[in-house]
């Protein structure tokens, strides 16, 4: 199942993981509580999603870091519904293994502490992911998260969809426009021109 299909369903949580067999790889757990394995290190998964929303991870990083404070673990998000918060999930085998994996804002439910530099971070679904950091890091890092998305749904107009929507978009293209579409269409450029000036 490629990516594009997975972003059907809604991204709940990008996990590094070692798998038996491919090595280091992710685990894409959905919205739904569906979990599969990209080959892929997560890091590659992440610029793969970030090219489908047609993000600069690197802009995003440095303009929300501003924003919240800091240069490293910064919340990136890919729309109003996708915010990812860059959290440690695992203890890395060899010095290049990536520690980091994502937990979609939007899909966590609650941050249980563990204790000893561990929590369970518990998905919406009913999914409990591990945390390798304070309870009071972790609780830091979800308040940055909710910051972003703040700004972002106050910069961000309506009119925000992946770039592989296009395709479904532009299926429909023989079918005449009614004046409900160009109502539509009327009232956001609008919108557009109220925020440009």
């Amino acid at each position: 199942m490629s990516l594009t299909q997975h972003l059907k369903e809604g991204i709940a949580c990008l996990k590094p993981i070692y798998e038996r067999g491919i090595g280091n790889a992710t685990q894409i757990i959905t919205v739904p509580g569906n979990s599969y394995i990209d080959t892929r290190i997560t890091k590659s998964v992440l610029k793969h999603l970030a090219r489908l929303y047609g993000v600069d991870l690197s802009a995003m990083r440095k303009n929300y870091g501003e924003i919240v404070g800091q240069k490293n673990m910064v919340p990136i998000p890919f729309n109003k519904n996708l915010l990812m918060i860059p959290l440690k999930m695992r203890k890395p085998i060899t010095r290049n293994d990536g520690t980091t994996g994502y937990i979609n804002l939007t899909q966590l439910e609650a941050v249980k502490d563990q204790g000893e530099n561990q929590v369970l971070l518990i998905l919406k679904n009913g999914i409990q992911v591990r945390c390798l950091m304070k309870a009071s890091t972790v609780e830091k890092h979800v308040r940055n998260a909710r910051i972003v998305l703040q700004h972002y749904q106050q910069t961000h107009t309506r009119l925000e969809f992946p770039l592989y929507h296009i395709k479904d978009f532009f299926s429909d293209s023989s079918r005449p426009a009614t004046k409900g579409d160009i109502a539509i269409l009327v009232k956001e450029i609008l919108c557009i021109k109220e925020k440009l000036g």
